[in-house]
């Protein structure tokens, strides 16, 4: 459980390691070494250096691993890859093959519209976050995880409840495909900042914590399951993040892409620090 949520993500399902993120092979590995290392990225002796970038990832992973049975357990557990057969673990890969339509546009007119505005800017007073220009993967994937109730079933999860009621409107997978096209055709809308927050301490936060996964400039890479982060709203992003953080959000077995965002929310240790995040973010263009 502790390796879906935490390595699998950048390690591959059997630890296997990818050479394009920098994550190297696990599988079969000395326990004892594991433990030694992850214990060093924890207590900040390894992967504090500002130009380690991968060894910064590994060190904000590392800390959610709340005590030294954690890190046995996980250590045990990749120690061991060696001798089983292939793990499968559900992804919710979605593919989108829809086209922009005059199908998507309606269904999008009549069900998002009011809260997300016509150019799809978002809107705070119905909490809704811009949407124009997102990843057409990332926009179904969460229309489905809605849908089906892997997102927005958590009672402390308002506006995912409000979301998750507004889904179902939408009758069949082809409807949320239709509407995905039509959002990502339109134009990235840049929202105004909100907060008054310190951007440059965000930016350190982000290259340590969100950089590996989303890209230098939030642009989001599909290989990660990482969205488009930049210019997206801060009140959006700090609300998320917090969900993340008190497993609002991304707690779920089968959401794999959220219990490694929920992991990652976690090193961040106060308000402060997520808000000074949300700035950064947001000023990315």
């Amino acid at each position: 459980a502790l390796f879906t949520g935490t390595c699998m993500p950048c390690h591959g399902q059997q630890g296997e390691g990818k050479q394009i993120i920098n994550a190297p092979m696990l599988a079969g590995q000395a326990d004892w070494y594991l433990v030694r290392q992850l214990t060093k990225f924890r207590q900040g002796i390894r992967g504090s250096h500002k130009d380690d970038s991968e060894g910064m990832q590994m060190m904000a992973m590392a800390k959610t691993l709340v005590d030294e049975q954690s890190m046995t357990n996980l250590a045990a557990y990749i120690n061991r890859l060696r001798d089983e057969e292939s793990v499968e673990v559900a992804q919710n890969v979605v593919h989108v093959g829809a086209t922009a339509s005059a199908e998507g546009e309606a269904a999008y007119s009549l069900n998002c519209a009011p809260c997300h505005k016509t150019t799809a800017e978002g809107d705070y007073a119905f909490n809704a976050p811009a949407l124009a220009g997102q990843k057409d993967w990332y926009l179904a994937r969460q229309l489905k995880n809605f849908k089906a109730g892997t997102r927005g079933a958590h009672p402390k999860d308002v506006e995912g409840m409000q979301m998750a009621a507004m889904v179902r409107l939408l009758a069949n997978e082809k409807a949320i495909d239709e509407v995905v096209a039509h959002l990502a055709a339109m134009a990235p809308f840049d929202t105004p900042a909100t907060l008054r927050r310190d951007p440059e301490k965000g930016k350190a936060l982000f290259v340590g914590t969100c950089l590996p996964c989303h890209g230098e400039h939030a642009e989001g890479s599909p290989l990660m399951n990482a969205p488009m982060l930049a210019g997206q709203a801060d009140w959006y992003l700090v609300r998320q993040i917090t969900k993340f953080k008190h497993g609002i959000r991304g707690a779920k077995v089968n959401d794999t892409a959220g219990m490694q965002m929920a992991a990652m929310a976690k090193t961040l240790i106060d308000e402060q620090a997520i808000q000074d995040l949300a700035a950064y973010i947001n000023s990315l263009r």
